[in-house]
């Protein structure tokens, strides 16, 4: 049987802190037994809830099973109470588990791995688990989403399809589950934790969580602590990438590789490749390319050992273990679907007539996943978004299991961009220790990063990677003590394990009388006013508040000779903890405030830069930019209660609410950072209900995978240029560079910024650099290894200009005169007109082309230069298009005298170009500095290998012809002699613009042309000097 790649990856779960259960009234529904919650904050939500005994699952504790009802999806949970409850130090904490799969039932979880009873030998009920993971801490698990185990959706209702859908609804559920049903863990602190797809599921629905806390503040919060995500499915690209490692090596804890060197070596060879189509999912999230992108991985890599894992072959959950059922491998996982179909447990459990059997897969719900491509987006973003909101993250790891294997842990945990990526990339793993059988031995090794993720707060946020030795997928199953330990200690730390494995919990700050009281300094500008501070309780987080200034507080500070800053520290006392103090400045005091001086906001130690101010009754994100910002670009411009602006850190972003009544219109534009993708958001309209909603709404209109929970109130911003400036000249790539002094050698900082600006548009235009030949040359040289013409000179033409780094493409002969029209220059030059790139004819392709005008026609009469955008012609691509492009991965031969024969076919029918080498590339690319994929096409472009040749005509030219539509083409007019162009050509075609002038002035540019140093430079042909025909 061949599985599907990651049809199902098992198990996700979430970790929450135990509480003192609840004690159910009488039921409200005549002979059902249910105990029903409506939830405070909408009619359509509702949580049915009934206590079990052990009938079912072989506890002592108390125990409650039921269904939350959101409108037409319903989701089945069973709650469990800490064994040692009645402790003061764990009585509120309570673990959360989802399993994974997308698909797999919690039920698993429960009767498998970590539940207080376990399903016994024969399938007909439980035994006591003495390593459950309830000992003290409650333990709840929910079958989610709706559509999985006894959860279920009404009849003809769509199934869910994506992690982020799920999260939204496990958020409802928490919200009430904690606040209504059982207020005692309303305080927390709640830790979600689990397996495999759990790696999408968790840094979803932690980010659904940290969202909803801010954009509702008023409303009850989730209190979310932590996050342990065991041997999860976070990053596909690097999961598959662990396979090389998990199989080929004794780095699991084998004593032989599993795999022989033969195989070895095809997974070796395979990789890059199937790394290559990864990468162009995670750009184009499109599920034929993704599902495309799969197929590859899948044949090259993948295959070779998941092909053969089904029932008496191999297991993918533990390398060293054969597989004893066709879904999970485990055998006790049909006694488990097959315990709770009985007739008596569901009578026991109260299931509905909706659910007419119970399935430990669903399938529907893998299929519904697979439609949308949830598994092909890395959630690293949201657990790099839960870092920087100082919630904890535990990263543990079976070192047996392959399915989401070690290797691929280490290598997305040491790649992920956080502020705290340096130190924990520097360290090593290290040995830790746990009690087994007895006796303390070596379990696996673990590093640990605490790090302050917000200036002036002490906090320290926890980021730990821990292996676990002798386990596979399912660590609490395959080390029951050792994952009950390291769970204790993550949750509960122990001052005398720190050496073994340091997993520490912060020291609460010291209560005074039911409330806290702090110091803010607070630095006020000469010639600024002082002012008092009042505490207003309007919390923007769980553990954040805000205090405002207002204008009776207000007092001037008469000028003086000698203006000094006033230095002044306030104290604040709040009826509750809070981590984080927000400034605030009402609009109608910002220009008393701030005054006209381009100085910074004061500044206070919990946040150095307060760069926002706020309209009274409206708050917005505040700001934490890398610079102090004038006044003028932080203060809120507000004529009257209902209108509202603010710009952010590089003035790009705007937002502007206007409304009556308490409703209206908002509109977004500008370029801003998502939490995945930087994307250009065109001016949108949209209904909002009040303010606070129009400023923490989320946009997203080139991608639907940007999570609307996750930006709220914290949008990044777009890297801005501090060195230049940049001007766009097309939607989708191109601009012009404006305030580079090219009359002296440009700085690191400066010549930075404008390889970042190449990256990001293609196409650069400089104007009136005033560059001569010798500092053309020399600024190419900054960019890269140069070609030069002496290998082309191959018929006796000679160079006209001094340096042999410049090509001429000029239309002017050696002595000055224009080139004949009917000569052959001027016939192979026509080839310059087609769309193309230069030196894909070549072994070795060119990378940056730099053109300078030194003689220009007058205006009007044409020679302009076109571009063509290859990386997003490549996007628009029909799906089907584009999954037949990645997954047959053709190789295109490049030909300059095909190109020169297309545009003067009459010169050149003599000439026959497969009588002449050509350069081999692959027709789809990663554009390595992107990121993006990009369709290599150009008028070189002779034919596909291994493709009946007019398939491969028609194919190269359906291409060709839609990658030069104009919506993907502009023009740059040359203005000034001195004017640069420079472009990439490994992501853009471009072409020489005819008109009136030929023949009758002269148009003099030369260019320089950057050797590729790409890993896709040589594509697939011999490292060799040569090169083919004139330039």
């Amino acid at each position: 049987m061949r599985l599907p790649l990651f049809s199902f990856l098992f198990f996700g779960s979430s970790v929450a802190s135990s509480q003192v259960p609840l004690k159910l009234g009488p039921s409200s529904i005549s002979g059902s037994g249910f105990e029903i919650y409506q939830s405070n904050e909408s009619p359509l939500y509702s949580i049915r809830i009934i206590q079990q005994n052990s009938t079912l699952c072989d506890t002592t504790v108390d125990q409650y099973t039921g269904w939350l009802d959101v409108g037409n999806k319903h989701l089945f949970f069973w709650y469990f109470a800490a064994e040692n409850a009645a402790s003061v130090a764990t009585a509120s904490q309570l673990a959360l588990w989802l399993t994974g799969g997308p698909g797999a039932s919690s039920m698993l979880a429960l009767f498998q791995e970590l539940g207080p009873c376990l399903i016994n030998d024969y399938g007909n009920g439980t035994v006591h688990n003495p390593y459950g993971w309830n000992k003290d801490t409650a333990l709840l698990f929910v079958d989610q989403p709706a559509g999985v185990g006894f959860s279920y959706v009404d009849e003809g209702e769509p199934l869910p399809g994506d992690s982020f859908t799920a999260a939204a609804d496990m958020y409802i559920f928490l919200q009430m589950f904690i606040h209504q049903v059982f207020p005692e863990h309303k305080n927390g602190p709640l830790v979600l934790t689990g397996e495999s797809y759990g790696g999408h599921y968790l840094p979803a629905l932690g980010a659904e969580i940290i969202g909803q806390n801010t954009l509702h503040p008023k409303r009850p919060q989730v209190p979310l602590k932590s996050i342990a995500i065991g041997n999860g499915f976070v990053s596909s690209l690097d999961t598959v990438y662990g396979y090389y490692e998990t199989l080929c090596t004794t780095q699991p804890g084998v004593n032989e590789p599993v795999f022989n060197e033969t195989r070895c070596d095809i997974l070796a060879t395979n990789m890059p490749r199937c790394m290559s189509v990864i990468d162009a999912c995670y750009s184009n999230p499109d599920p034929a390319i993704c599902a495309a992108s799969w197929q590859v991985c899948w044949d090259g890599v993948v295959g070779w050992y998941d092909g053969e894992s089904y029932k008496g072959g191999r297991n993918r959950f533990d390398i060293t273990a054969p597989c004893d059922d066709e879904i999970f491998c485990y055998a006790n996982t049909p006694l488990i679907q097959d315990y709770l179909n009985l007739n008596s447990s569901f009578a026991t459990l109260r299931v509905p007539s909706a659910v007419t059997e119970y399935k430990v897969m669903s399938y529907p719900i893998a299929d519904s996943f697979r439609l949308t491509n949830d598994h092909g987006i890395s959630t690293m973003p949201e657990v790099q978004y839960i870092l920087a909101n100082q919630v904890d993250v535990l990263i543990y790891q079976g070192n047996l299991d392959l399915a989401c294997n070690t290797a691929g842990a280490k290598r997305w945990t040491a790649s992920m961009s956080w502020k705290g990526q340096a130190p924990f990339t520097s360290q090593e793993l290290k040995p830790w220790k746990s009690v087994v059988s007895g006796k303390e031995r070596v379990v696996g090794k673990f590093k640990e990063v605490n790090i302050k993720m917000v200036e002036g707060n002490e906090k320290t946020t926890r980021f730990a990677l821990v292996t676990v030795d002798g386990s596979g997928h399912m660590v609490p199953q395959d080390q029951p003590e050792v994952a009950l330990d390291m769970l204790n200690r993550w949750m509960l730390p122990r001052a005398a394990e720190v050496e073994a494995i340091p997993l520490r919990a912060e020291s609460p700050n010291a209560l005074n009388n039911g409330s806290w009281t702090y110091n803010m300094p607070l630095n006020i500008p000469a010639e600024r006013h002082s002012f008092s501070i009042g505490y207003n309780p309007f919390q923007l987080s769980g553990m954040t508040d805000i205090f405002v200034i207002s204008s009776s507080e207000t007092s001037s500070v008469p000028p003086s000779p000698t203006p000094t800053p006033i230095n002044a520290v306030y104290t604040i006392t709040t009826p509750r903890q809070v981590e984080t103090i927000y400034p605030i400045v009402p609009a109608s005091l910002s220009s008393v405030f701030y005054g006209s001086l381009p100085q910074a906001a004061p500044t206070a130690t919990s946040k150095p830069i307060i760069n926002t101010a706020f309209a009274t009754g409206i708050f917005a994100q505040a700001l934490q930019c890398p610079d102090a910002i004038a006044p003028s670009q932080t203060t809120i411009i507000a004529s009257g209660f209902p209108t509202i602006s603010f710009v952010d850190c590089n003035t790009t972003l705007a937002v502007t609410a206007s409304a009556t009544d308490g409703g209206g219109v908002c509109h977004k534009s500008g370029y801003t950072t998502f939490s995945r993708y930087i994307e250009m958001i065109s001016i949108l309209t949209t209904p909002f209900n009040n303010y606070r909603d129009c400023l923490t709404r989320v946009y997203c209109t080139e991608t639907s995978y940007c999570s609307p929970t996750m930006v709220g109130l914290l949008l990044d911003n777009e890297p801005g240029f501090k060195n230049i400036k940049v001007r766009k000249l097309h939607p989708t790539f191109g601009a012009e560079v404006q305030d580079v002094d090219f009359s002296s050698p440009l700085t690191d900082k400066v010549f930075n910024e404008i390889l970042s600006a190449i990256t990001k548009y293609g196409v650069l235009v400089f104007r009136d650099t005033g560059l001569n030949d010798e500092r053309h040359v020399e600024f190419a040289r900054r960019f890269g290894e140069l070609d030069d013409v002496t290998p082309y000179n191959v018929v006796g033409r000679k160079n006209r200009l001094k340096y042999d780094e410049l090509f001429d493409v000029s239309n002017v002969e050696l002595d000055g005169t224009l080139v004949d029209p009917d000569g052959s220059r001027a016939q192979a030059g026509k080839g310059n007109g087609l769309f193309h790139t230069d030196s894909s004819f070549n072994p070795r392709r060119g990378e940056y082309s730099l053109l300078l005008a030194h003689e220009l026609p007058p205006p009007g009469t044409g020679g302009n230069t076109a571009f063509a955008d290859t990386r997003t012609a490549f996007n628009d691509l029909e799906g089907a298009i584009k999954a037949d492009l990645l997954k047959n991965d053709y190789i295109a031969d490049h030909s300059l005298y095909h190109s020169r024969k297309l545009a003067a076919p009459e010169f050149f029918a003599h000439i026959n170009p497969l009588d002449y080498p050509m350069g081999r590339h692959r027709l789809v690319q990663l554009h390595e500095p992107s990121g993006r994929m990009n369709l290599y096409i150009a008028s070189h472009a002779h034919h596909i290998e291994d493709i009946d040749l007019a398939e491969s005509k028609a194919l190269l030219s359906r291409l060709y012809e839609h990658a030069k539509q104009p919506k993907y083409v502009f023009e740059v007019e040359w203005l000034n002699v001195g004017d640069l162009i420079v472009w990439d050509n490994t992501c853009t075609m471009h072409r020489a613009v005819g008109g009136s002038f030929e023949g009758k002035y002269r148009r003099d540019v030369r260019r320089a042309t950057v050797h590729d140093n790409s890993t896709l430079a040589w594509g697939l042909n011999e490292h060799t000097d040569t090169r083919q025909g004139l330039p």
